[in-house]
């Protein structure tokens, strides 16, 4: 019944679909994916946005033989998976959209496993897993999942590898999957480089805790600090671009906040958000009854260090938001203080979430506030983009 009705209006199926995510069944995740698959498909991104970068890439590459594109990806880029991907489809005749709805359907269907597997575990009520999706839904950026494709699709498989190799104990397979994230996005190799590092030392939970409380220095220090590193950098002979890369985090000032409404969405979607999950990793600083708290203690590490580079730590934090939606459902039955945390931050998750639609009004309206976005056989004929073309964005 809910199939079908997804077939016909995936809106009308919405509620159908809840329930039979309530019902902690497969058929409610996989037809959740296929819904976020086409919201990504028709998201229009703005003239700035990463996403109008690759569909402006996708054009470059389309009129040029691979052996050209090849070339350009080898020398431009600090990482080459999406853009492998995009150049394939582009020379298949696939679109951009396609890609993109496929690869946010990629993240949600490990999100969801994860999840799936977690609830299982731990046994939660039909209430808890329903209310638990809501959170891990609310817990993501939509701009940033729908436009900013490359980074989350990087930090997908930074959980799975994460959850693969210090929750489940598969060292080698969760290694693997953090290597390849960091083909998609070459900032999430620090997660392979750390987890490395931590199962080689016999996983001491001790000495993770130390270096998380060690981290803590990074936010008294000097701003200038940051610029120490990059003579290191032309020492070991690093790459141009990722000195380049360096550079526009710590001295050009990339990241700005560009109005009032930008200023109040980081207070809640990022700044609550982390002093939220702080609190809690010091509150649960001497427990060993979570698996997932040394993942948590590792992006927290990297968040901390990141503090005065907004424009990384904003990464870092969206990954910590991510894990600690797996810890809360960890430690409902566990943490005295559980009820209070998962209740904080599922409101923090609404509003930022709500902020975020809000902010990006202009963009949601222009993708989705269209009589034809009503039902699947409408939608299908639709072109994501009404001919629009994309500069570099």
């Amino acid at each position: 019944m809910t199939t079908l009705l997804f077939l016909f209006s995936p809106v009308l199926s919405i509620p159908l679909v809840l329930r039979d995510i309530y019902h902690n069944r497969n058929s409610g995740y996989i037809l959740a994916g296929l819904g976020f698959l086409l919201l990504s498909y028709f998201f229009v991104p703005g003239v700035n946005g990463d996403k109008a970068y690759y569909f402006h890439l996708y054009d470059f590459f389309s009129e040029k033989s691979f052996s050209e594109a090849n070339f350009y990806i080898r020398t431009q880029m600090e990482d080459y998976t999406l853009y492998y991907f995009i150049l394939a489809f582009s020379h298949l005749g696939i679109s951009f959209s396609m890609l993109s709805g496929l690869v946010t359907a990629t993240n949600l269907a490990i999100f969801f496993y994860i999840f799936r597997e977690s609830v299982i575990e731990n046994q939660l009520s039909k209430f808890s897993v329903l209310l638990f999706f809501l959170i891990l839904i609310f817990s993501l950026s939509l701009p940033h999942l729908f436009s900013g494709i490359r980074f989350y699709f990087g930090s997908s498989f930074v959980v799975l590898g994460l959850y693969l190799s210090l929750v489940k104990n598969k060292e080698i397979k969760g290694l693997t999957f953090l290597l390849f994230a960091s083909t998609i996005h070459y900032s999430t190799f620090i997660f392979f480089i750390l987890t490395f590092i931590y199962i080689l030392f016999r996983k001491k939970l001790v000495a993770l805790k130390i270096l998380y409380l060690t981290s803590f220095i990074f936010l008294i220090l000097p701003t200038d600090f940051y610029s120490y590193p990059l003579s290191l950098l032309v020492d070991f002979d690093i790459d141009l671009l990722y000195i380049q890369k360096y550079l526009g985090y710590v001295i050009e000032n990339e990241f700005e906040i560009t109005n009032q409404g930008h200023a109040i969405y980081l207070f809640f979607a990022r700044d609550l958000g982390y002093y939220l999950i702080t609190i809690y990793a010091l509150l649960s600083i001497n427990r060993i009854d979570n698996k997932w708290f040394s993942v948590l203690l590792m992006a927290l590490i990297l968040a901390n260090i990141t503090f005065y580079l907004p424009y990384l730590f904003n990464r870092y934090v969206l990954i910590v938001f991510l894990i600690f939606v797996f810890i809360l459902i960890n430690d409902l039955k566990k943490f005295k203080y559980s009820s209070f945390f998962t209740l904080s931050f599922l409101m923090l998750s609404i509003i930022s979430t709500s902020l975020d639609i809000l902010i990006q009004r202009d963009r949601f309206a222009e993708s989705y506030l269209k009589t034809s976005m009503l039902t699947l056989p409408t939608m299908i004929p639709e072109d994501p983009t009404n001919g629009k073309v994309f500069d570099k964005g």
